[in-house]
């Protein structure tokens, strides 16, 4: 094939060229829509939640056994603990007072905190219980020791030996009402 304008060297490639193009394709209606991202919740507050309730299980699985049962703990978070029981015993202390016009006598102890005190002298107006039952042991699953008398009281911990004096684990904690936050004594 020559070229029409006369150029005999030229070959007339428009055959092959059209051929190789494809075939148009009917048209199918509109064009398709950008479909706009689904308004959905975020993963956010799930995760926060899940953090949270995480967090709870872990102090209890830490503080109980998981057993509901204190654990017994060593070095700084048996000190931990004990000055938290024995700020949750002043503050069960303070409600009995103010209930009970007094703090519990020595023959009632910290019990008292726990079921109504018994006999005549007992006071009428007790609206507990103000403490459950694991909240009077110490760290290592012994009673805190109570001596109360006329308007103080006197709450200790005699360690992980449960004997007085020692050091580390074996280290006394006392609060004594008279003496204020300076009362608190231990590692």
């Amino acid at each position: 094939m020559s070229d029409p304008r006369g150029n005999p060297h030229e070959e007339d490639y428009s055959d092959l060229l059209a051929s190789l193009k494809p075939p148009p394709t009917p048209p199918q209606g509109p064009a398709p829509r950008a479909v706009a991202p689904a308004r959905g919740r975020s993963l956010w507050p799930a995760a926060g939640l899940l953090a949270v309730v995480g967090l709870c299980a872990l102090g209890w699985a830490v503080f109980s056994g998981g057993k509901g049962e204190p654990t017994k703990l060593t070095g700084a978070g048996a000190a931990l603990v004990v000055r938290q029981r024995i700020a949750g015993l002043r503050v069960d202390l303070q409600r009995y007072s103010l209930d009970c016009n007094r703090f519990p006598r020595d023959g009632e102890g910290l019990q008292a905190l726990v079921s109504r005190p018994q006999g005549p002298d007992a006071p009428g107006s007790w609206r507990g219980p103000y403490a459950a039952p694991a909240d009077l042991l110490d760290s290592w699953g012994h009673p805190f020791v109570y001596v109360g008398s006329e308007g103080a009281y006197r709450i200790s911990s005699l360690g992980a030996d449960n004997k007085p004096g020692g050091e580390g684990d074996s280290a006394d904690f006392v609060y004594d009402s008279k003496d204020g936050e300076a009362g608190l004594l231990g590692m």
